[in-house]
């Protein structure tokens, strides 16, 4: 077996690797880091003798390996605090370099946390943004575009785009990202492109631990907007949903965002992460080509060809329909007054998919049949209680969902 093979080497003289995968015959100096914990809790005066105790090393001409048990965390978070050290260049771009070299993405946020506690240890923090600086994920979807652009007006917005950090894949660039742009607050959005399947489950929960992972190491505000669908096992011929309903999901997209939320309020508990949940109802705007059925309706309507809407054994099914100018209102003053705790956000009125499908034949002006197909199952019909935020913030809706429904199909 080759041991420079088993290295890593993120410069000629350091490199990482696992310790018991290393040979006896190679003239190396080990720094052995498996005394450290790959999560919260390492001291600074630990993680800074590691990292003293390999700078020592290099400078007496040792070609220095930093080991722990598999060559992925704790070693190059270390070694991307040696390298910050001996090169003088920051933490951030030290473990861009050491990413690059060794191609491990897998770096624990924790272990970056303390190594840049470490070196940071004899450092005066003062805080200078007057302004918040709040970082929005899924900005560019329709409803971030739109939330970012009333936002940026009392707050620094930022959005990087899904090129710049993968949520699912780049948690040591988001973590980066965090700390180059002082952020204090994150508004996570995001969801996977296709969100109903089985493996979007998994997607979205890996994307909420990401964004929680960061907020927990940089201690900032999450205001995390999940949706009514946690609401979706229950069969009702109409259920008002308040904050202290307990949810009860079905289906892949309201299972994920359920666990979403167990994850959320986890953190709260082990951590004391600070957030602000927001439930809403089904979305309507422009930029959206949701809810699907809607639109699928509008392209028949205007072919003049036969709406299936469906019945389930409960009757037609009612929606809480919200317009999108409504939800960035109550986004805006939830974000602008720092709410905690949750809330919930929608119209406050039920409307059929039946009634949907006959105010969609009217805007067409083309004769149409409905003909409803039969599911053989049952339906929520959730309508979201939103007294707590009227009764904190003197948020109500303020738009008709006809009026959209009329200015979005006609330009659509």
């Amino acid at each position: 077996r080759d041991g420079q093979k088993v290295i890593r080497w993120t410069t000629e003289s350091l490199g990482t690797a696992a310790y018991n995968a290393l040979p006896t015959d190679i003239d190396i100096a080990i720094v052995d880091v498996r005394d450290l914990v790959d999560k919260p809790g390492n001291t600074s005066a630990l993680v800074r003798e590691k990292i003293d105790r390999a700078l020592e090393l290099l400078r007496s001409g040792e070609r220095v390996v930093v080991c722990c048990d598999y060559g992925m965390s704790r070693s190059n978070a270390i070694a991307a605090g040696v390298i910050s050290q001996e090169l003088g260049v920051s933490l951030s771009e030290a473990t861009r370099k050491v990413m690059d070299a060794t191609g491990e993405k897998d770096i624990k946020v924790e272990m970056i946390g303390a190594v840049r506690q470490a070196l940071d240890s004899k450092k005066k923090r003062t805080k200078i943004e007057e302004r918040r600086r709040v970082l929005m994920t899924g900005g560019g979807g329709f409803l971030g575009r739109s939330l970012s652009k009333m936002l940026k007006n009392s707050m620094d917005i930022f959005v990087p785009s899904r090129e710049e950090i993968n949520l699912v894949t780049d948690l040591v660039a988001l973590d980066l990202y965090v700390h180059e742009n002082k952020i204090d607050s994150v508004i996570h959005l995001a969801n996977p492109r296709i969100y109903t399947s089985n493996q979007a489950v998994g997607a979205m929960l890996v994307m909420m631990r990401n964004v929680l992972d960061v907020c927990r190491n940089h201690d900032l505000k999450l205001y995390y907007l999940s949706g009514w669908e946690v609401f979706s096992g229950y069969c009702s011929q109409e259920l008002l949903a308040d904050e202290d309903l307990s949810p009860q999901a079905k289906g892949p997209y309201g299972e994920a965002k359920l666990l979403a939320e167990i994850m959320l309020k986890q953190f709260k508990r082990n951590f004391g992460l600070r957030y602000c949940l927001i439930r809403s109802g089904p979305i309507f705007g422009h930029g959206s080509d949701r809810p699907k059925f809607i639109y699928n309706f509008w392209e028949k309507a205007k072919k003049g060809e036969t709406i299936h809407p469906h019945k389930y054994i409960n009757g037609h099914p009612t929606l809480d329909i919200l317009c999108l100018e409504d939800l960035n209102d109550a986004l805006q003053i939830l974000v602008e007054n720092d709410a905690d705790g949750v809330f919930h956000i929608g119209s406050g009125k039920a409307i059929s998919t039946y009634e949907i499908a006959e105010a969609v034949i009217d805007l067409a002006g083309i004769p149409n049949k409905i003909e409803c197909r039969e599911i053989h199952e049952y339906t929520p019909n959730i309508i979201m209680n939103t007294g707590k935020i009227y009764s904190q913030f003197d948020w109500t809706p303020m738009r008709s969902f006809s009026e959209s429904l009329k200015t979005n199909l006609k330009s659509s």
